[in-house]
């Protein structure tokens, strides 16, 4: 071998034995974290009742041998319409307390279609009344939504509700007095 290949691979062999001693500043660094996720869940709505259902003051005629029955349709809108079949019949007396009810959401998620259902329809009777009258027979629940009103850009929704009431047939005649009833509404997303 002559004296400049072995002047040559002594200073390569030295180069390397040099480098491979020194710390590798050229290293990869990494770093490890744990990441933070966070979601806040808003279900909750207010549903309230703004104005009752009211089918104004009538006169109330019951078949009380027959099988005849008359009701009266209050629509999303406030107005009544009667079908009488005689000797049943319903009376308009006072129509300026007679209104659709009116139901409204707040607080709910924006521009959002909800689901309306009703439920539990209790019928129409007199609390005060001596007598044992027939009840009004609730039916028919209707709202100006077509069960899926939808929210407004703030979450609101008024919901516009109507109903009917039918006579029974047979028995007692109607009293004089206020009857009452009610129905479940759910509203849910």
């Amino acid at each position: 071998m002559s004296l400049k290949k072995t002047i040559f691979s002594t200073l390569f062999g030295a180069i390397l034995l040099t480098l491979s001693m020194l710390p590798n500043a050229a290293k990869a660094q990494s770093e490890n974290i744990t990441a933070s996720v966070t979601a806040i869940v808003a279900n909750s709505f207010t549903l309230a009742e703004t104005t009752p259902m009211h089918f104004g003051t009538m006169v109330v005629i019951a078949d009380t041998s027959g099988t005849n029955t008359a009701n009266i349709v209050l629509s999303t809108l406030g107005a009544g319409t009667i079908t009488n079949n005689t000797p049943a019949q319903i009376i308009d007396v006072d129509t300026s307390t007679r209104t659709q009810g009116v139901y409204d959401v707040s607080g709910a998620a924006p521009s959002t279609t909800l689901t309306l259902t009703t439920s539990s329809l209790a019928n129409l009777s007199c609390g005060a009344c001596s007598l044992s009258p027939p009840v009004l027979t609730l039916s028919a629940i209707t709202d100006d939504a077509s069960a899926a009103p939808t929210t407004d850009s703030t979450g609101a929704v008024t919901i516009n509700m109507g109903a009917t009431i039918t006579t029974v047939a047979g028995g007692n005649q109607y009293e004089d007095g206020t009857y009452a009833g009610s129905f479940s509404l759910t509203l849910a997303y």
